[in-house]
Order: structure tokens, then C-alpha cells, then sequence
């Protein structure tokens, strides 16, 4: 399939992980741009540049946290097929629940895979891709109790702050939304020496590099 650079449009929530794909970017002559970290900064730019530069696929690229206690978790990247507002609603410190207002159906759940252009989910697993249902939070779990509560609740893999924003502005638009989160640390554990954000990011560039080849073969 051979598709139009000026329709994919690459972003990532922070400089450091735009940098680490920028070499992809210029490699295929797409456009991207940094979208700041969490939901609402990324609603909010992604919207702006998706109201000029119309793009039929949105690529976010970015790091995040695997919901498990394996210790050797390495350099992987996931590709969101669910993502989940997972903590929108009414939260304690023992629960979240769904908000139920007048009978309103509120978004909070998200499936990529179904706006996908060019892939199915067994298209990009034949390719060589794993795919997992992913949980956007407001806030990062800062404890494994908190992670495995999010984790069990919704049964997703992946914690990040900004996939389920992205899909909101990429299903208003009619945009495919393919997100890559290379996991960088156990979700809830919040020693950074312990992070792998590096091969994180180097994992990450290959992957989304692997990607777009696809698209231009």
C-alpha cells in the first residue's frame, strides 16, 4: 500500500519522546507535533492542528506503564486497541465508578481498532505486532494496589495519561488513531531508577519505523 505523507500526522505527549521518533518522521516526510502530557492538553492541541491539517491517521507514539509485577518487563511496545477513561468518574481511594447523569451515555471507552484504515488486529499481529487494551489516567498509580485495582477493573494492560483523549478527538473526525506505547516501568511503581525509559524510546522508533514502512510498501 503506498499512502499520502501529508495525511499522517505523528505526535507524542513530551519533547523527549517526539525526539525519539522525529528521525522516523523526517525519514517519511509525515508532520507531527508535540501534544503536552495528560488528557486535556492533548485533546485540546491535537484539535487545533487536526482542524488544518485534516489527516486521514493519527500516530501517537509514547511510554508507558505495563499493569504487572514481571521484573523482566524489557523494551516492549504495545499497540492500543481499547483504550479507557479509567479514572473518570466518582473515585475514592477504594473505588472508581462511572458516572450515571440523567440517563446520559458519557464516553469512556474507545475502540481503536475499529476506525482502523489498511490493518486489522490479526493484520498487525500477522506483522509482527502485539496489541492491548490500555487505561488513560489523570493521574499515574503511584502503588501496586492501585495498579492492580485499575488493572482488574477494566482488564487492560498498558497505563498512560493521554491514548483515550486522543481517541476521542480521532472518532469526532473520522481519523484512524494507531497509538505505540513502549513500556518504561511496572505500573505503580514509581522508582525511577528502575525505569528503562532509553531502550523504551529506542524500541519505540523502531517499532513506529516498522510501522510506516508497512504503509509504503
Amino acid at each position: 500500500m503506498v499512502v499520502d505523507a501529508s495525511k499522517i500526522f505523528v505526535t507524542a505527549p513530551t519533547n523527549l519522546e517526539f525526539e525519539a521518533v522525529e528521525k522516523v518522521v523526517q525519514k517519511y516526510g509525515c508532520k507531527g507535533i508535540v501534544t503536552g502530557v495528560g488528557p486535556v492538553k492533548t485533546s485540546h492541541i491535537l484539535t487545533r492542528h487536526v482542524e488544518v491539517e485534516r489527516p486521514d491517521i493519527v500516530l501517537l507514539c509514547g511510554v508507558g506503564g505495563l499493569y504487572s509485577n514481571r521484573k523482566d518487563f524489557g523494551p516492549r511496545v504495545f499497540v492500543a486497541e481499547t483504550e479507557i477513561l479509567a479514572d473518570f468518574g466518582r473515585c475514592s481511594k477504594d473505588f472508581i465508578s462511572p458516572l450515571e447523569i440523567g440517563g446520559q451515555n458519557i464516553d469512556q471507552s474507545f475502540e481503536l481498532s475499529e476506525s482502523w484504515q489498511f490493518f486489522t488486529v490479526e493484520e498487525l499481529a500477522g506483522a509482527g505486532f502485539t496489541t492491548a487494551r490500555m487505561a488513560t489516567v489523570s493521574c499515574v498509580s503511584a502503588n501496586r494496589e492501585r495498579a492492580l485495582y485499575i488493572s482488574e477493573l477494566y482488564n487492560v494492560q498498558v497505563e498512560n495519561m493521554e491514548g483515550a483523549s486522543a481517541a476521542l478527538v480521532c472518532s469526532h473526525y473520522g481519523i484512524s488513531l494507531f497509538e505505540f506505547r513502549a513500556i518504561s516501568n511496572i505500573a505503580g511503581d514509581i522508582d525511577h531508577s528502575k525505569w528503562k525509559i532509553k531502550s523504551a524510546l529506542a524500541s519505540l522508533c523502531r517499532e513506529v519505523d516498522r510501522f510506516l514502512g508497512l504503509l509504503y510498501t
